[in-house]
């Protein structure tokens, strides 16, 4: 009974991290994909403000 008991114990240990650890692979992907939204708008004022201006989006590109 014993052993069984701390099977279990160690399954749940092992869903519980597994769920933090999707949570947090979740949380980075939500906020690469911010990261990637907010450049993209950059880059359209940019390309509206200086139609011509191509080494000023150079220059933001490299952060």
């Amino acid at each position: 009974r014993r052993r069984q008991r701390r099977a279990q114990r160690r399954r749940e240990q092992r869903a519980i991290e597994q769920a933090q650890r999707q949570r947090r692979h979740q949380q980075e992907t939500q906020r690469e994909q911010r990261r990637q939204q907010q450049r993209d708008q950059l880059r359209e004022q940019q390309r509206t403000l200086y139609p011509r201006g191509r080494s000023q989006q150079r220059r933001q590109e490299r952060y």
